[in-house]
């Protein structure tokens, strides 16, 4: 019998690679944890077969890939250097949809939306983990500040808990060269058989790569293992555009990484305009909360801008806001 366990997406985009985390197969009421993953029963369309290129031979994709991966790591450099100079106005909705094996009750009125709104900027923790502090926002959407000018410390409603502490602005920052020793990398067009069941959807002229833990996953009570999934790639400049995380999934006692569909994916439309570096602007999560209901989480990102100064100093006057536009 299969039954999932999850990556929580604190663990998998908080900590960038660096240790993600399944939460066990039960909800905290003792319930079943299914759920169908980002696909068109959730009325998110996201499973389309990918344009990579497969015509050309093994060792010509090989070296592609390899080609593309160095883009990567020289890009990830980029990345870090404007992380914690990141701030923008975050948007979160919460929405419960019930299974499609279930029948909708009177429970599931518009009270199961919830939505919050603050301002977000990323900062260093001791360790040298990113982490997202939020600010609360007045009615002209500015920051709040206390007597002292510093910034008043948001608090998430309690729905939100799920994807509080993610980190997705600190992504694209962790696929250095030595990141990357700890991931096989292939490209989704390629017909293995061991390929994923489920194919990311690019922009034109983008390339699909899949990226998997390359240390075998604990079989312990609580699956673990380093954030895998799939990512769109700029062929030209190795900036990602879109990124799809795998749950995981626990199947006769043996941790699996669910390859057939995501439970996160990530829309990287904000463009940094010196650098042309690519920030989330949008990043879709869902997460089973009962034996009957999934959540839903749409974060979206706006009004972005880079500052000039250290993060414990932002939500000053920030500098002007870079390109945006929406992933496809």
């Amino acid at each position: 019998m299969r039954r999932a366990g999850w990556i929580v997406l604190v663990a998998s985009l908080a900590l960038g690679m660096q240790g993600a985390s399944g939460q066990s197969a039960s909800s905290p009421a003792g319930a079943a944890a299914v759920h169908p993953g980002l696909t068109e029963s959730t009325g998110i369309t996201l499973t389309s077969v990918s344009d990579a290129p497969s015509s050309a031979g093994p060792s010509a994709r090989g070296m592609e890939l390899e080609r593309l991966l160095g883009l990567l790591a020289q890009r990830a450099e980029i990345h870090h250097s404007l992380l914690y100079r990141f701030q923008c106005t975050e948007d979160l909705t919460r929405k419960l949809q019930r299974r499609p094996d279930s029948a909708y009750g009177e429970e599931n009125g518009s009270e199961d939306e919830v939505h919050d709104r603050c301002g977000i900027v990323v900062e260093k923790r001791k360790d040298g983990v990113a982490r997202s502090v939020r600010a609360e926002l007045d009615h002209h959407g500015n920051v709040k500040v206390n007597r002292k000018g510093e910034p008043i410390e948001a608090v998430l409603k309690s729905q939100f808990a799920p994807v509080a502490k993610a980190v997705p602005h600190a992504q694209a920052a962790t696929f250095t060269e030595r990141s990357q020793a700890d991931l096989v990398f292939r490209l989704v067009g390629d017909k293995e058989a061991e390929g994923p069941a489920y194919r990311i959807h690019c922009p034109q002229g983008h390339v699909a790569i899949e990226f998997l833990d390359r240390h075998p996953l604990e079989p312990a009570v609580v699956c673990k293992g380093q954030a895998s999934g799939q990512m769109c790639v700029d062929p030209q400049k190795g900036e990602i555009s879109v990124l799809a995380f795998y749950g995981l999934i626990r199947e006769d006692g043996v941790c699996l990484w669910d390859r057939s569909a995501p439970f996160a994916l990530v829309e990287q439309g904000l463009v940094e305009s010196t650098t042309g570096a690519r920030f989330p602007s949008r990043v879709r999560t869902i997460f089973s909360v009962t034996s009957r209901d999934n959540a839903l989480f749409d974060q979206r990102y706006e009004n972005c801008g880079f500052t000039n100064v250290e993060t414990q100093e932002t939500y000053q006057t920030p500098a002007p806001a870079p390109e945006q536009g929406t992933a496809p």
